[in-house]
């Protein structure tokens, strides 16, 4: 596709590239991913532009593919918080005095290392007030997950609650959001958890890393610095933190969003006399 627009001579805008290092995305550095690595270097030298929703992503554009700074336009994502379902009013009621977290979303070791993070929780289960997580979500590792939270001996602690259409109602249960992905781009259930005023326990990386207060990330590799970030997220009140996150989702509404995507395209046009 991309060979065929450069054929023709029209004018190409890459939307939302994947720019992270291939290594990264594998998760590891065999020969195929050299080779990958080489090709995709040819793949984005073809775009005349590219339109993404974080400045890191530009920075990786830059850095790893060497695209020029002035050809990237950036304008970030945003939710209709209009639009989100409230919850009913038994929502609300608490059932126990444990504290409730969450991993939401696909169930995927390489990228959302669901795994990552229960060897850590078995780990440091003694350190961390009583709690409960729960799995929010399906995928191709669920299975995975639950034998591993079984040779863990994370039962008492660890639920599957498959997906669901009433993400309001959990909102309004959860104590905290867990993000240990490897890598991202501006997560959807971020922004949500940000308008719902949820603490966010997530790995230093892309949109999380720009968005989120520095004393609620840690390196993506360290473990121990997760659940110190976990433990003293938990413990500590967090309302200066939640307020401003729900003041910055606010502005990042989707009628922003699409007036950044047509300037883009405007300048584009511009640029190429159309």
């Amino acid at each position: 596709g991309l060979g065929a627009v450069r054929t023709a001579g029209v004018p190409l805008m890459s939307f939302l590239p994947m720019a992270h290092p291939v290594a990264l995305v594998r998760g590891k550095n065999s020969l195929p991913v050299r080779i990958q690595e080489v090709l995709y270097q040819r793949l984005y030298a073809l775009p005349d532009y590219f339109f993404t929703i974080c400045t890191t992503a530009k920075d990786q554009l830059q850095k790893q593919h060497g695209v020029a700074s002035e050809r990237i336009f950036v304008s970030y994502f945003g939710l209709e918080t209009e639009h989100l379902p409230q919850p009913d009013a038994s929502c609300q009621i608490r059932l126990d005095r444990k504290k409730h977290l969450a991993l939401i979303g696909r169930i995927e070791f390489q990228q959302k290392r669901h795994d990552f993070f229960m060897r850590h929780l078995a780990k440091f289960r003694a350190e961390l007030p009583s709690l409960t997580v729960h799995v929010i979500g399906d995928g191709p590792d669920r299975n995975k997950l639950e034998k591993l939270v079984h040779e863990l001996n994370l039962q008492d602690m660890v639920t599957f609650e498959g997906w669901t259409d009433n993400m309001a109602a959990w909102y309004k249960k959860l104590d905290m959001l867990l993000l240990p992905s490897r890598f991202e781009g501006v997560p959807v259930v971020m922004l949500e958890a940000m308008h719902w005023k949820i603490p966010i326990v997530a790995s230093q990386c892309d949109g999380m890393a720009e968005m989120l207060p520095e004393e609620w990330l840690f390196p993506v590799n360290d473990g121990n610095k997760m659940i110190r970030c976990m433990k003293e997220t938990l413990e500590h009140d967090q309302e200066k933190h939640l307020r401003r996150n729900r003041e910055l989702v606010a502005k990042l509404d989707t009628a922003s969003f699409r007036r950044g995507f047509r300037n883009a395209v405007l300048s584009c046009l511009k640029r190429e006399k159309l």
